[in-house]
């Protein structure tokens, strides 16, 4: 039977803006460059990124409900993150140094912008919609 303890610690990890951002960086840890450079040379869907990596988690029936409980409760730094398309260049060089080279020619600056709109709208379904 789980303790009161074990959900205190699931809601510290929903409503802690800290945890919220190693998430963030954790997810980004999980992008392969060789999968982010494929995405940008042959100016792939950002979806195949963002949905069919994380796939096995967000389709996951007992992962689902708080996975989009922790988008809700924190939607706003996930807008913060996906309307500021500089923001997110910078987190994502910051979290991952190999992909700077990667990320600042025109072509890939071009994509991470589509990236940004076409994620926000993916991210925004998922979890108000529920089109996923």
């Amino acid at each position: 039977m789980p303790k009161i303890s074990d959900h205190q610690e699931l809601l510290s990890l929903i409503y802690d803006d800290e945890k919220i951002e190693e998430w963030i960086r954790l997810g980004i840890k999980q992008v392969k460059y060789y999968d982010l450079k494929k995405a940008i040379d042959d100016d792939d869907d950002p979806d195949i990124i963002l949905f069919e990596h994380f796939k096995k988690y967000l389709k996951n029936p007992l992962l689902k409900p708080i996975i989009i409980t922790v988008f809700r409760v924190n939607w706003a730094q996930v807008e913060n993150i996906l309307c500021d398309v500089h923001g997110l260049h910078r987190t994502l060089t910051e979290n991952r140094p190999d992909f700077k080279e990667l990320l600042s020619t025109p072509k890939a600056k071009r994509w991470l912008n589509r990236c940004a709109k076409k994620g926000y709208n993916t991210i925004y379904g998922y979890v108000w919609v529920r089109v996923y």
